[in-house]
Protein backbone atom coordinates (compact mmCIF):
# COMPACT_ATOMS: atom_id res chain seq x y z
CA UNK A 1 0.00 0.00 0.00
CA UNK A 2 1.47 3.41 -0.89
CA UNK A 3 2.25 5.77 1.89
CA UNK A 4 -0.28 8.32 0.17
CA UNK A 5 -2.68 6.01 0.64
CA UNK A 6 -2.11 4.35 3.93
CA UNK A 7 -1.77 7.93 5.29
CA UNK A 8 -5.63 8.81 4.07
CA UNK A 9 -7.24 5.84 5.51
CA UNK A 10 -5.43 6.87 8.59
CA UNK A 11 -6.74 9.93 8.48
CA UNK A 12 -10.46 9.45 7.77
CA UNK A 13 -10.40 6.11 10.56
CA UNK A 14 -8.33 7.72 13.49
CA UNK A 15 -6.49 4.13 13.23
CA UNK A 16 -2.57 3.38 13.40
CA UNK A 17 -3.25 0.77 9.94
CA UNK A 18 0.13 0.23 9.55
CA UNK A 19 1.45 0.33 13.01
CA UNK A 20 4.57 3.18 12.75
CA UNK A 21 2.93 4.78 15.82
CA UNK A 22 1.67 7.49 13.42
CA UNK A 23 -2.00 8.23 12.65
CA UNK A 24 -1.61 9.34 9.25
CA UNK A 25 2.02 9.95 9.09
CA UNK A 26 2.14 12.20 12.04
CA UNK A 27 2.44 11.18 15.35
CA UNK A 28 -1.41 11.20 17.44
CA UNK A 29 -0.94 14.24 20.28
CA UNK A 30 -4.26 13.49 21.63
CA UNK A 31 -3.49 10.12 22.34
CA UNK A 32 -0.06 10.98 23.09
CA UNK A 33 -1.08 13.90 25.88
CA UNK A 34 -4.48 12.66 26.49
CA UNK A 35 -5.61 15.93 25.67
CA UNK A 36 -8.96 16.55 23.41
CA UNK A 37 -7.25 19.15 20.51
CA UNK A 38 -9.86 19.48 17.92
CA UNK A 39 -12.76 19.27 20.27
CA UNK A 40 -14.98 16.46 18.45
CA UNK A 41 -15.34 14.85 22.01
CA UNK A 42 -12.68 11.49 21.75
CA UNK A 43 -9.21 11.36 22.29
CA UNK A 44 -7.07 10.23 19.76
CA UNK A 45 -10.25 9.66 17.05
CA UNK A 46 -13.92 7.97 17.50
CA UNK A 47 -12.64 4.53 15.84
CA UNK A 48 -13.91 2.84 12.64
CA UNK A 49 -16.21 0.76 14.56
CA UNK A 50 -17.94 3.59 16.08
CA UNK A 51 -18.70 4.86 13.29
CA UNK A 52 -20.11 2.26 11.38
CA UNK A 53 -22.31 1.35 14.55
CA UNK A 54 -23.48 5.18 14.71
CA UNK A 55 -24.12 4.58 10.79
CA UNK A 56 -25.95 2.21 10.86
CA UNK A 57 -27.56 2.19 13.94
CA UNK A 58 -26.93 -0.89 14.90
CA UNK A 59 -24.60 -2.42 18.09
CA UNK A 60 -21.91 -4.38 16.47
CA UNK A 61 -20.14 -5.24 19.38
CA UNK A 62 -23.16 -5.92 21.80
CA UNK A 63 -21.99 -3.78 24.34
CA UNK A 64 -25.37 -1.91 24.88
CA UNK A 65 -23.96 1.35 23.65
CA UNK A 66 -24.29 2.53 19.76
CA UNK A 67 -20.66 3.73 19.01
CA UNK A 68 -18.77 4.82 21.74
CA UNK A 69 -19.50 7.38 24.83
CA UNK A 70 -17.68 10.69 24.61
CA UNK A 71 -13.96 10.82 26.29
CA UNK A 72 -14.66 14.50 27.25
CA UNK A 73 -17.81 16.53 27.31
CA UNK A 74 -18.44 19.55 26.23
CA UNK A 75 -19.29 23.05 28.45
CA UNK A 76 -16.00 22.56 30.64
CA UNK A 77 -13.14 25.65 30.16
CA UNK A 78 -12.45 27.02 27.24
CA UNK A 79 -15.99 26.11 25.82
CA UNK A 80 -17.03 27.96 22.54
CA UNK A 81 -20.22 29.77 23.85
Amino acid sequence: MSNFINNTLEKKTGLDLNHDGFVGGEKNAEKQYGVDFNGDGYIGGEGIASKIERTTHVDLNNDGIIGRPLDTYPGGYGAPR
